[in-house]
């Protein structure tokens, strides 16, 4: 948001839209975990309230400026032919009494997506500036 053309810096084509992703095992844990906590803190900020919109009435939604997408998802296949600058995956930590190798696979193919996705859009050489942050419990 505070480049001149991200476009032009990135090496983009100006259709892509910059994708910033919350992801999670689940939608609902997708929604209700990092997706919101990041809304309430941008909500809180001036900086960003002053560049970007709010939508909604009751579940009020902060939306970026043209060109970037704010996504939440739980497959591998919502960030399908996004240019993902920056993606967590939260909440690594799977549950209980389902098959616990299934659940390993839908978070790997999500890691890979993301990663492939970011690699493909902004890898220039060796260097690579986006971000995948992965978040889970000791245990899992």
């Amino acid at each position: 948001m505070c480049l001149k053309n991200p476009y032009t810096f990135y090496g983009l084509q100006p259709i892509d839209i910059i994708t910033f992703a919350f992801m999670n095992i689940t939608i609902e844990a997708a929604e209700g975990v990092a997706w919101s906590k990041f809304q309430q803190l941008v909500q809180s900020s001036p900086w960003f309230m002053k560049r970007g919109t709010i939508t909604g009435t009751t579940n009020l939604v902060w939306n970026p400026p043209k060109g970037i997408e704010l996504i939440y998802g739980s497959r591998d296949t919502h960030v399908l032919g996004r240019a993902v600058f920056w993606g967590m995956v939260d909440e690594l930590d799977f549950q209980q009494n389902k098959d616990l190798e299934q659940q390993r696979e839908k978070a790997r193919k999500i890691v890979s997506a993301l990663a492939r996705r970011m690699e493909s859009r902004f890898m220039k050489g060796n260097k690579n500036p986006t971000l995948l942050c992965l978040a889970s419990s000791k245990t899992d």
